[in-house]
């Protein structure tokens, strides 16, 4: 009778194991003490960067396995990690990465995201920018940063994505019927802000012009817009609302 009952009890345990391995009770995790991986929904989960003002990048798995990135880490050890975990834990077909604008935290990862074969996306007035004012934020991105972290941001190289896309036309990308939004909402954290909107999830990552608490950074802000930008993102149905630093919330 033992040895009948084993067996299944061995196959009881593992199944449980397996279980739980996809249920949301095991987030939040962190990997090497940096970033956390948060689950809001089936198929949605928020990598926050934790080195770097808690930024937050969306991560969606589409009905056709493709994962979407709506941002980007800092650099590129970051980078490295965030995508070794989405292909060990979300099996993607393909991975596409979304700069939402031209700053750090919009386009970091996109020599890493290049290197591993990943599809970037951005406007072209994110590239121009990205060329133009990038490198000039640099010492910025270096203050009040400890060493390690000062070198980390010094090795990567920042890169335009490969597929540009005028901002006031936006882009649709639809992945066997299931499609992702990229609007532009206009002038607001930066001049190139863009959201990034799930309608199967409805779920809208507002990126650095959505903020929970305060407006932050204001160097590439128009502060006299950003009423009209934000109000323009009431037409989405939502129940899910990603900031780009911080906690996320409801409409």
């Amino acid at each position: 009778m033992i040895r009948s009952v084993l067996p299944l009890f061995i196959l009881f345990l593992a199944s449980c194991a397996h279980q739980s391995k996809t249920t949301p009770t095991d987030f939040p995790i962190t990997l090497e003490e940096e970033t956390r991986i948060d689950k809001i929904q089936d198929d949605v989960y928020v990598a926050t960067e934790l080195r770097f003002y808690d930024s937050n990048i969306l991560i969606t798995r589409m009905k056709d396995g493709t994962v979407v990135l709506a941002s980007s880490p800092y650099e590129n050890q970051g980078t490295r990690r965030l995508i070794k975990w989405v292909r060990t834990n979300l099996n993607p077909t393909k991975i596409v990465a979304i700069n939402t604008h031209f700053h750090a935290d919009g386009t970091g990862g996109n020599q890493v995201y290049h290197e591993e074969g990943v599809e970037t996306w951005a406007t072209r007035m994110t590239a121009k920018l990205q060329m133009t004012e990038g490198k000039r934020i640099l010492p910025l991105m270096l203050r009040n940063q400890k060493k390690p972290i000062q070198e980390r941001i010094k090795a990567t190289r920042f890169e335009s994505a490969k597929n540009l896309f005028d901002a006031k036309q936006g882009k649709v990308f639809d992945f066997s019927g299931d499609k992702v939004e990229v609007y532009y909402p206009g002038e607001a954290h930066s001049p190139d802000n863009v959201i990034v909107y799930v309608p199967s999830k409805k779920t809208l990552f507002g990126g650095c012009m959505v903020k929970p608490k305060s407006l932050g950074w204001l160097k590439h802000a128009n502060v006299m817009t950003w009423e009209q930008s934000a109000k323009n993102l009431l037409r989405f149905e939502v129940t899910h609302v990603v900031p780009g630093h911080g906690k996320w919330g409801d409409r």
